[in-house]
């Protein structure tokens, strides 16, 4: 534990804050509930990133303004306990450990004598005490026991030359640049060396201290004053290889304490004094000779003190943990007294005063210097508490005072209550218009107006009101927003509770605008009594509403039991939140004052003060990185390209803006490749299902009212699954066209084949339809029917003779124009084989009787079948059943339908075929060509047709006809 403290004794931190003469800064101390790793911090330091690094006793800690991260043995630290860290100019934190073993962080990984062989070095466990880098590019250490060696890029060298001194040496450069060497000499004589490196030997100057300074612990360099040295509880200054006195003993402020660490801030002319025991002394223009100071942190022992590039000032302790003292303008407000609760703040003018009232009914009134003066209670008996709620002006120094037991009247000027009103309690919200003031309580509405009060009970819980004129407002209940008309006592609901279903908190007019607040679901925003907006979290730091304050036209200022969220009236967009993060002493804010730059806050921990000229006056936009890329239990810090499969489905990306001034005010941006930006306050970013290929991801980040920041980038190549790549996609189009080629190919010889066989089935049908021709107009036939004509010549008939010819041109005619087409409607082919029977019935001298019977209707159906079919069949029943008919030949024609074909049956009593008797009997050239027509129309349409021969027999078995079947396909 000795070696602990005498290590701690040596390291140094500088600070600097202007004060008000009643205002104290608000404190921000981080200890283990924030995510310390333990409240022993022995050394805090700023990396060029923004991000500061805090040594613990249990591990190392980086803290981005949200959140700390820590980091021990399975992370890659040497040592668990660490001492100072040093940034180099290649960007490595070197961390000195307790053990001795070096150590450095790059690009979020650690390096150790495991992982990199180039560092290792034997410590024999002595502690490193101190770093610095020289112009050559050399890391230089020393430990404890004085042992300096140095570490070029390649390995770690001792110090060539032996010294014949032992004791702690310190490095730092001054404005020359030249690193410089102080160390004790702990020889008989007791003269101090000082000395300069000079790369890998050390050439002494000429002695300058003596036996006067015994110890030595501590140097800090000042540009343009020299360099300060701490020995116990003096100061000395060295400058022009002269040594100076600056500080005898610290006894002089009423102190006697050792001295850790000093800061001289070069602005404030401020000298910052670190103790052992009794915390930090700020010394007012010291090297001025001035000695007024200031006492913060009274009792705990100072470790390391630290200001940041924003301003703000950094304080470790050995046993408290971190107090960051924010360059933000919040400073608490003195009040007297233990109760610093208050609910209540006004702020006037001409001449400035600010009035803040607490819950044990006490008024303090602040002037323009902010000085305090209580004014007393509203009841002298503090047994039972009286919260003051609201206070209104009605005449010069006089105010209405609303309290929760009861309220009155009272004259700044001379501090007393004039008038108390018990009747008047449980106020809620006071509103003045003209000399009207009406006031809200849990279930009156009053209205005070010349020295008069009217009451109005009307039974509603009132909770908050806003007048628009002498007669008109707007009164809150626990479940409405009312409308309420004084004068004629009514009341018009606007909002009901199924839309607010909390109670409501405040009403402020906004221009047109009534902007309403509740308790616990946000701020509701009407206009012309119409709901327009409602606003909640994440916009809002939190959706109980405890005051609405509309400020300077521009702003309206939301108190919640969270902070404070300042929002733009225009836009409804919050510009900013300022919480206990950034300064305030407590969340629990219950009412806001604005005046001449200045917001007064009314919270449950006291009264503070924000400079708003200053607070928003902080325009650079917080460094923005993006920290870590995660899915599933990969993980990369500080990725700059990410390479990762499609299938990975989604991942998150973090990144963080740094601000400690307030971190909760930072708003971010981010941008995916060419798409719009999109605004969030959260610090992850999950990405879903990419598309393959490369995406550029922008993120950036703002605070208060500052510009953006430049975007981190991020590079996201996504990998195709093997479908989804380009070699996968050509070998797939060459599949398909290669298909395609072969289906056309295939398909085009079908084509032909099938136009082949068409065209030799169209020629087999040409020439089948040739023969059927030829059949029909067979020499028998013309010859038998030219005799017939001749006969009637002959006989001189010629009105006969002239019948036939005619009917026999017209038959020879329907021939032909039925020869020409592929199909006739059934209505001609029956006309046609009635001409034909009607000429044959002639030549035979009617030796047969026929008849042809269609279906109904089938003629007036639009039917078409292929011609010269039906007649050759016609034709051998006249022929064979003549010849071999001892009687009266008749034939029987039926014609009907049958789905989709035409049945045509043709019965004689002729003799019959006889086809037992000759099976091997060929059929006429007639029915064979009828057979190939049949056959060739199903090849070429598909169409289905058949010819059914059937002889008919006697009882003896005699012949005695034939029936022919057919089934012609309709076309």
């Amino acid at each position: 534990m000795i070696k602990k403290i005498f290590a701690l004794s040596f390291l140094f931190f500088f600070i600097s804050l202007s004060k008000g003469i009643a205002q104290q800064p608000v404190l921000r101390n981080y200890t283990v509930k924030d995510g310390l790793p333990n409240t022993v911090v022995y050394y805090a330091m700023q990396d060029k990133k923004g991000f500061m690094w805090f040594c613990t006793e249990t591990g190392l800690s980086r803290f981005d303004g949200h959140t700390f991260e820590n980091f021990g043995l399975e992370d890659g630290l040497a040592d668990i306990e660490n001492l100072k860290t040093y940034e180099d100019t290649k960007g490595r934190i070197w961390i000195l450990s307790y053990n001795g073993k070096l150590c450095y962080y790059l690009n979020g990984k650690f390096y150790n004598e495991k992982n990199d062989t180039t560092i290792r070095h034997s410590s024999d466990g002595k502690f490193l005490f101190d770093a610095v880098e020289d112009a050559s590019g050399k890391i230089w250490f020393s430990d404890k026991n004085g042992v300096i060696f140095y570490y070029n890029g390649n390995q770690v060298k001792p110090l060539e030359k032996k010294l014949s001194i032992a004791g702690n040496f310190l490095f730092l450069k001054d404005e020359n640049g030249v690193s410089l060497l102080v160390k004790e000499n702990p020889k008989e004589d007791g003269v101090s060396l000082f000395q300069t490196l000079k790369m890998e030997t050390i050439s002494p100057s000429k002695p300058i201290f003596n036996n006067q300074i015994p110890t030595l612990n501590q140097t800090l360099f000042v540009p343009g004053k020299g360099v300060i040295y701490m020995r116990d509880y003096q100061l000395f200054i060295f400058r022009n290889n002269e040594v100076t006195l600056l500080l005898n003993t610290i006894k002089d402020f009423g102190f006697e304490d050792w001295i850790n660490t000093v800061y001289y801030d070069k602005g404030t002319k401020n000298l910052w004094i670190g103790t052992r025991d009794h915390g930090v002394l700020i010394i007012k223009n010291f090297f001025e000779g001035g000695r007024d100071y200031k006492q913060y942190l009274n009792a705990k022992v100072i470790t390391c003190i630290k200001k940041d590039n924003e301003g703000n000032v950094w304080v470790t302790t050995q046993n408290d943990g971190i107090f960051n003292f924010p360059k933000s303008q919040i400073n608490t407000v003195e009040v007297d007294g233990n109760d610093k609760f208050f609910y209540s703040i006004i702020a006037l003018s001409n001449p400035t005063k600010i009035i803040g009232c607490n819950q044990s009914g006490e008024v303090y009134i602040l002037d323009s210097n902010y000085k305090k003066l209580t004014m007393g209670s509203l009841d002298k008996d503090l047994n039972h508490l009286n919260r003051i709620m609201g206070l209104q002006p009605i005449a010069k120094d006089i105010y209405f005072l609303g309290g929760s037991k009861s309220s009155g009247i009272i004259d700044i000027s001379t501090r007393n209550i004039n008038k108390k009103f018990d009747n008047i309690s449980g106020v809620k919200r006071m509103s003045l218009y003209g000399n009207n003031l009406f006031i809200a309580s849990s279930n009156h509405l009053f209205k005070y107006s010349n020295d008069s009060l009217v009451d109005l009970p009307e039974g509603y819980k009132f909770t908050s009101l806003a007048a628009i004129n002498n007669n008109e407002l707007y009164v809150g209940t626990t479940t409405s927003l009312l409308k309420c008309f004084y004068s004629q006592k009514k009341f018009i609901t606007i909002l009901n509770d199924s839309i607010t279903k909390v109670p409501l908190s405040d009403i402020c007019i906004v221009g047109e605008e009534v902007w309403v607040g509740t308790h616990g679901n946000g701020i509701f925003i009407l206009k012309n009594d119409k709901l327009i907006l409602h606003l909640t979290k994440p916009n809002l730091t939190s959706n109980v509403c405890q005051r609405l304050v509309y400020y300077n036209k521009k702003e309206v200022w939301l108190a919640t039991n969270k902070g404070i969220s300042v929002i733009d009236a225009i836009t409804k967009k919050v510009k900013y939140s300022v919480t206990s993060n950034d300064g305030l002493p407590s969340d629990d804010v219950k009412d806001v004052a604005i005046i001449n730059n200045k917001a007064f806050l009314a919270t449950s921990s006291g009264i503070c003060l924000l400079q708003l000229d200053k607070f928003e006056a902080e325009a650079m936009p917080p460094n923005i990185y993006i920290t870590s890329y995660t899915h599933k239990d990969e993980k990369a810090v500080f990725p700059k390209y990410i390479k990762y499969l499609y299938e990975t489905g989604f991942i998150t990306i973090t990144y963080t803006g740094i601000s400690f001034l307030a971190p909760s005010s930072i708003t971010y941006q981010y941008k995916l490749d060419g798409n719009r930006w999109v605004e969030t306050h959260e610090m992850q970013l999950p990405l879903f299902n990419l598309e393959p290929g490369k995406h550029k991801l922008q993120i950036r980040a703002k605070k208060f009212n500052s510009g953006w920041s430049n975007p981190a980038l991020l590079t996201l190549e996504v990998e195709p699954r093997f479908w989804q790549t380009l070699w996968f996609k050509i070998i797939i189009v060459l599949l398909v066209l290669s298909i395609a080629i072969i289906y056309f190919r295939l398909r085009i010889r079908d084509i032909k084949r099938r136009e082949n066989e068409k065209t030799i089935i169209n020629r087999q049908i040409a020439e089948l339809e040739s023969k059927a021709l030829a059949n029909q107009m067979n020499p028998h036939f013309i010859f038998n029917s030219l005799n017939t004509i001749q006969n009637f010549i002959l006989k001189k008939d010629k009105e006969q003779a002239l019948n036939y010819v005619g009917n026999f041109a017209l038959l020879i005619r329907q021939i032909l124009n039925n020869s020409r087409n592929p199909s006739i409607s059934l209505k001609d082919e029956i006309d046609f084989l009635e001409r034909y029977i009607r000429l044959e019935q002639i030549r035979f001298n009617f030796s047969f009787d026929c008849s042809l019977d269609a279906t109904d209707n089938i003629m007036e159906e639009d039917v078409a079948i292929p011609p010269m079919l039906v007649q050759p069949i016609i034709e051998n029943a006249i022929k064979y059943g003549i010849d071999r008919r001892e009687g009266n030949l008749e034939i029987q024609i039926k014609i009907s339908r049958e789905s989709d074909c035409i049945i045509a049956m043709v019965e004689d009593n002729g003799n019959g075929i006889n086809r037992d008797t000759n099976p091997d009997k060929k059929d006429s050239a007639g029915l064979q060509v009828i057979k190939d027509r049949l056959h060739l129309m199903k090849n070429k349409n598909g169409s289905q047709g058949s010819i059914e021969i059937t002889d008919k027999k006697s009882n003896a078995g005699d012949g005695t006809g034939t029936i022919v079947t057919l089934k012609i396909p309709i076309i």
